[in-house]
């Protein structure tokens, strides 16, 4: 990173210290964050963030902007733009430990709710030859981390890695992974067309039909996570 750079200031480094340690943040609490800051009024927060991006892109960095699936909210993220899975996470995780990882985004794809029980996870870490507490860590670790998402016993993509690895969901799972018609991100939880296999988010469209179709569109996702959204934007705040 070239801390070199006179637009990229001892502000820009104290927000980035908070983003390393969170990841993820709603977008009303990276603003306040940012308007606490010393000498945050010299640039708007968009300009601000433009600024940070130039700065740490040349260490495959980021900070970007979604919405989460479950509750609606505006998210900043900050991601790994590096393709590889495995260079993404090799400095957390060992090479047995991110075996079982890709292995339970490859089961979790495949199911129809894109969700999957704990018992289901464990028994991915079995066939691996993972012992059952080894296992069980690995999980609480990549829910700890963000990469995952545990409602009531069953886990579900977070938007951290929804977003962060899109590229593995396009390049191992092309025939799998639906994305949304308006905004084109990866759709877990959201509306399906009935006939044509469409995908919506709930919160780019409030539709009751298809756009191509006509036809009627259903709901999509691990229902529980939809009642827990009160408790995700807590997870998210300061």
């Amino acid at each position: 990173m070239d801390d070199s750079n006179e637009s990229y200031t001892s502000t820009h480094r104290l927000f980035m210290q908070v983003m390393l340690s969170r990841r993820v943040m709603d977008i009303d609490t990276a603003q306040a964050l940012y308007h606490r800051l010393p000498n945050a009024e010299q640039e708007d927060f968009q300009e601000f963030v433009a600024n940070v991006n130039q700065a740490i892109d040349e260490i495959d960095l980021a900070l970007r902007q979604a919405t989460d699936e479950r509750t609606g909210n505006a998210m900043l993220l900050l991601v790994n733009t590096s393709p590889d899975v495995s260079s993404q996470l090799a400095t957390l995780y060992t090479r047995d430990e991110l075996t079982y990882f890709k292995h339970i985004l490859n089961a979790m794809i495949a199911e129809p709710e894109v969700t999957l029980s704990n018992s289901a996870a464990l028994e991915v870490g079995a066939q691996l030859k993972m012992k059952l507490n080894k296992a069980q860590n690995v999980l609480d670790r990549l829910v700890e981390d963000r990469w995952l998402d545990e409602t009531d016993g069953f886990y579900t993509l977070s938007l951290r890695s929804a977003v962060e690895l899109r590229s593995f969901f396009e390049e191992s799972h092309p025939d799998l992974a639906r994305f949304c018609r308006k905004c084109a991100e990866l759709v877990t939880k959201g509306q399906q067309c009935r006939q044509c296999d469409t995908r919506i988010h709930h919160h780019c469209s409030t539709a009751e039909t298809c756009s191509l179709c006509s036809q009627p569109l259903d709901d999509i996702g691990f229902a529980s996570c939809q009642s827990s959204s009160s408790s995700s934007l807590a997870y998210y705040s300061l």
